[in-house]
């Protein structure tokens, strides 16, 4: 709704939305808590009824996957390898689930998935290493680019690598320690113009001698 008003002494919500059950047991309430017969009641004043005792277990822990999707997703974003793994479970996760909820039969590749799947372990050092090559240089440095100073260098120490530098040297390095790992690219390996002249670092390429 967006407003609520008072008439004739009784509070009315103006400019509903309707919504399935579903919709408000997942996704509705910034605040949820629990009432002291165990029921979940949304930011105090919703009361949200399971038919069975075992649902109530299930729809916390859907809300609970719900909240952590984005802050995975957002992780995620700087090739943290756990949270990239993280993030395509949830995909499967919500894939099933909006299947159920639409009275459809759940995808069983994504079922598979989700019974097989188990969280990374990674080294120390490793968790933002991915199957990068040197194609993939140009668009990592762009994304690296738009990041805060404080960003890069976060993404540098859990990848075991210098902090100090200017915004430029931070990008590089992370772009490197992304595509060769912790020990970065072979010392023997130089930059060279595309087309032979003074071009920007963008548009060079990074080529073995």
């Amino acid at each position: 709704y967006s407003d609520k008003r008072m008439f004739n002494g009784k509070l009315s919500l103006i400019n509903t939305t309707l919504l399935s059950p579903w919709d408000v047991a997942l996704f509705g309430g910034l605040r949820s808590r629990t009432v002291d017969d165990g029921r979940l009641l949304l930011d105090d004043w919703i009361e949200v009824e399971v038919e069975l005792p075992t649902q109530e277990p299930l729809l916390r822990k859907l809300r609970e996957e719900v909240r952590q999707a984005p802050v995975w997703m957002s992780i995620a974003t700087s090739w943290d390898t756990v949270a990239a793994a993280a993030m395509k479970r949830s995909k499967a996760l919500f894939t099933v689930l909006g299947a159920i909820v639409l009275g459809q039969e759940p995808d069983s590749a994504a079922i598979d998935f989700l019974r097989r799947w188990k969280l990374p372990e990674v080294e120390d050092g490793k968790a933002l290493e991915a199957a990068f090559t040197e194609e993939d240089r140009l668009a990592i440095e762009e994304s690296l680019i738009v990041k805060t100073m404080a960003e890069l260098k976060v993404m540098l120490r859990e990848m075991g690598q210098p902090v100090s530098g200017r915004k430029a040297d931070l990008v590089l390095r992370c772009a490197d320690a992304l595509i060769y790992g912790k020990d970065g690219p072979p010392e023997d390996w130089g930059w060279l113009d595309v087309d032979g002249g003074n071009q920007p670092t963008e548009d060079k390429k990074k080529i073995a001698p």
